[in-house]
């Protein structure tokens, strides 16, 4: 299938893992690495404050410099923390949410999302956490729904990426697709994992200690690529 000039998706996702300054600068909080799989689906996975959101983010601003619509579905627009998404915008976009359950705003705006391919100049779509609210059972049904809906994508959208850090989603992502995404994996501390099949085996246990470091552990990440992306200004 076609795609728009210039953007292929693990061509991009590598370059932002292997050269953008955000993940490649030794001065970097974070580290990324690709593992190549299906062209048209790709998941990014890694702990909290691993750089998963801000790789999102890049990669949306790149497929908008090659052309491409992107139609992104993210947890900052869902919680209000983008300064750009007011709240009466963020009712339009996802419902009003103190009057139906979280995880029933999430399988109508990913359901809502798909139907918003179909542009003459391409389109890329981005998820980010969309099993929020959602249990582990109907995270998997979620992932599933995805995995064949990115199936069907129009031939001008340049794929699929879903962030997260919901195992059964992807269990069911690959079910549902029928084939291995392309992975990337971030991270801020610790090891890498090896493979998809490592990762998705289970996470090691964390202690409440790192629990209660975690707003300010991520703070001083967020902090850091701020002052590198500055200093190169």
């Amino acid at each position: 299938m076609s795609t728009p000039p210039g953007l292929s998706l693990p061509d991009e996702l590598a370059w932002i893992a292997g050269e953008s300054q955000v993940f490649a600068d030794p001065a970097s909080p974070f580290t990324a690495a690709v593992i190549p799989g299906a062209p048209r689906l790709a998941v990014v996975l890694g702990d909290n404050a691993s750089g998963k959101s801000l790789l999102f983010r890049v990669l949306g601003l790149r497929a908008r410099g090659a052309g491409a619509v992107a139609v992104t579905v993210s947890i900052r627009e869902r919680t209000g923390a983008g300064s750009d998404v007011g709240g009466m915008r963020r009712v339009m976009m996802f419902g009003d949410e103190a009057e139906q359950s979280t995880g029933a705003t999430s399988v109508q705006v990913i359901r809502t999302a798909f139907r918003q391919l179909d542009k003459p100049q391409g389109t890329l779509l981005g998820l980010d956490e969309p099993e929020l609210g959602l249990s582990d059972g109907y995270a998997r049904a979620l992932g599933e729904y995805v995995g064949v809906q990115a199936q069907q994508v129009p031939a001008g959208c340049s794929g699929v990426l879903v962030v997260t850090h919901s195992r059964p989603l992807v269990h069911g992502l690959m079910a549902g697709y029928g084939q291995t995404p392309t992975v990337v994996f971030t991270t801020a501390a610790g090891p890498m994992p090896a493979s998809l099949g490592e990762w998705l085996a289970g996470d090691r246990p964390r202690s409440v200690t790192e629990l209660l470091a975690l707003t300010e552990d991520g703070l001083s990440r967020w902090r850091a690529v701020n002052a590198l992306l500055s200093s190169d200004a």
